[in-house]
């Protein structure tokens, strides 16, 4: 089972990754030097790892944390015709309590 976590700034989310062990993967990037002031972090876990990949790319382009300076090249395609990335999107600063 797959999970794409947040790592968050006091006022913004400045890195989303993708991990199966999302709490050693959390755990690595909290005492790692190079991503100083990160105050709080989140996930959400996927029982299949395409759809976390998928939602992972397209919360890196609705977001564009700072620290995930690839999200340029990511390929990008649409999940559905029905899929709303901005709801998701507004979902999760909610609960990360950004307003």
């Amino acid at each position: 089972m797959s999970a794409v976590y947040f790592l968050c700034s006091k006022k913004e989310i400045v890195y989303i990754g993708l991990s199966q062990n999302v709490g050693a993967r959390l755990l690595s990037h909290i005492y790692s030097p190079d991503k100083p002031g990160i105050v709080r972090v989140g996930f959400i876990r996927y029982k299949y790892d395409f759809y976390a990949t998928s939602i992972e790319r397209h919360l890196i382009h609705y977001f564009k944390p700072k620290y995930n300076i690839k999200y340029e090249s990511l390929e990008y395609r649409a999940l559905s015709k029905d899929f709303n990335i901005g709801e998701l999107g507004e979902k999760i600063k909610e609960k990360l309590e950004f307003k």
